[in-house]
């Protein structure tokens, strides 16, 4: 991380007005390039962030990407998303006094035990959606993968939720945001499947 930090990587393809340097999504894709090059522990980590960020980016939730964003550009706080991205949601319960959410199956990189911030798929009832978690909370379980699996320096862990409770300010948007990261998914999908491969053996 200190690496992509002196960089200042997170920053590529970020709107000026939110703190980043410009550009367009397809830069990101020769970022990556040069990232696997180097270190696939460090293109894992930065295809995680990436994605986390964008996921603020396109969020309708304009106090938590104004919050949350800074720290996240400057990776002075991890972030991520599941891998696969969105294949097992959630379940959220409405306990009366605010929602609990529970599940596993969850896969990612970028996951420090010293905490970070996780972009989870949610299904609350009918409708499904995305919020911004922190690893701190009581009931985040983070499971960090050892063995030859799991590459080197990259944080890959298993994550579990146990009855995590979820504010209504921590919601990213419903499931349409999907749609909205794709290009920059795309743009770091030249090694997305490569990715994957090493996530899956967790």
């Amino acid at each position: 991380m200190a690496y992509l930090r002196r960089l200042d990587l997170f920053r590529c393809a970020v709107p000026a007005r939110h703190g980043g340097l410009g550009g367009e999504a397809h830069e990101l894709a020769a970022q990556m390039a040069a990232l696997c090059q180097h270190s696939i522990s460090a293109a894992l980590l930065f295809w995680g962030q990436r994605m986390a960020i964008e996921f603020l980016l396109q969020s309708p939730n304009g106090a938590l990407r104004e919050y949350l964003l800074p720290d996240l550009l400057s990776g002075e706080r991890a972030a991520t998303v599941p891998l696969p991205l969105g294949l097992h949601r959630l379940q959220a319960h409405d306990t009366g006094r605010g929602w609990q959410l529970s599940g596993q199956g969850l896969q990612a990189v970028n996951a420090p035990s010293q905490g970070f911030s996780f972009v989870a798929p949610v299904e609350m009832g009918p409708t499904a959606g995305w919020c911004l978690l922190r690893s701190e909370e009581d009931g985040f379980d983070v499971h960090a993968a050892i063995g030859p699996a799991a590459p080197s320096r990259a944080w890959t862990a298993r994550i579990e939720l146990r009855q995590v409770f979820f504010r209504e300010d921590e919601w990213l948007g419903d499931s349409t945001l999907e749609q909205a990261v794709h290009p920059v998914r795309m743009a770091l999908g030249r090694v997305a499947e490569h990715l994957q491969q090493h996530v899956e053996l967790i």
